[in-house]
């Protein structure tokens, strides 16, 4: 798939493309919180299970998942890779 021409996207009546609406975080559903000693308890049984696998390098996401990534890449002791990912066009 390639990248959406300008012309492609929706316009608003300025000719200015429109804005994107932020998520609704009020509305999520199926949401289970945890707290720290979860979220290190569930990146060590993670980090096990890649070990197993023998996996080269840690790619983790922004906006949520550096603090996971982070905690398993140096478990492993291997490299992190963060991404960040953005829906503005």
């Amino acid at each position: 798939m390639g990248a959406a021409a300008a012309g492609d996207r929706p316009e608003t009546r300025d000719g200015e493309a429109p804005a994107i609406r932020p998520y609704d975080y009020g509305r999520r559903a199926g949401v289970h919180w945890v707290n720290w000693a979860q979220v290190e308890e569930l990146c060590r049984r993670l980090a096990e299970g890649l070990a197993e696998r023998e996996v080269e390098a840690v790619v983790g996401i922004a906006r949520g998942g550096l603090v996971a990534a982070t905690l398993v890449a140096l478990s492993l002791r291997l490299d992190l890779y963060p991404v960040v990912l953005t829906r503005r066009v």
